[in-house]
Order: C-alpha cells, then sequence, then structure tokens
C-alpha cells in the first residue's frame, strides 16, 4: 500500500494480492515465526485496528486467508473513508483561510 494514496479498491486489490501460504492462520502468536507473509498481514491488521498481532491470532485463529483478507480489506476501506474526509476538511479549512485572507469572510 502507498500510504494514504492508494483508494479503497486499490488497496482491496492489494490485500487479495498478497502472498500467502495454504495454511490457515495459527492459534497462537509464535504460529507466526516461519510465516513472513501471514505475520505481515497480521502486523498489518493489528496496526489499522488498533489491536495487539496476538488479539487478531485470537480473533482469527483457524481462519483460512479467504476469510482474513476480506476482513482485512474492509478494515483498510475504512481508513480510506478517513482520508478522503481528511483531506476534505483539509482542503475546506484552507478554501477558508484563503478567504479570509482576501476579506470574503
Amino acid at each position: 500500500m502507498d500510504a494514504l494514496t492508494d483508494d479503497a479498491d486499490t488497496i482491496s486489490k492489494k490485500i487479495r494480492k498478497a502472498k500467502t501460504d495454504a495454511e490457515p492462520l495459527p492459534d497462537h502468536l509464535d504460529g507466526l515465526k516461519d510465516r513472513p507473509e501471514a505475520k505481515n498481514l497480521v502486523n498489518i491488521y493489528a496496526a489499522l485496528a488498533g489491536h495487539t498481532p496476538a488479539q487478531v491470532i485470537k480473533d482469527f485463529a483457524g481462519a483460512q486467508f479467504g476469510t482474513f483478507k476480506p476482513a482485512l480489506a474492509d478494515l483498510a476501506a475504512g481508513l480510506d473513508r478517513l482520508r478522503i474526509r481528511h483531506v476534505g476538511r483539509k482542503q475546506n479549512l484552507a478554501g477558508i483561510a484563503l478567504e479570509r485572507r482576501h476579506g470574503k469572510l
């Protein structure tokens, strides 16, 4: 993902295409030790959700990536909506500041 520049569809496609193995998510964090791709996706989910990787593993233990990746994509899409709102607010504030400078407010 390109930090804050990809739209929700692009993020979702990248997550769905992310390399993973055929094994389900483990029931303990140490089960990710030799699974760098799975560990990466769990860490991304944890960071976006504000959870620990251990909590993500607890919530998704035994899940296949066909279940986990869409949940991660949905979470990332929510961040895209926040980014759009943030950019809109930032542009609105810049417009207000410009109008004040020119005496229109």
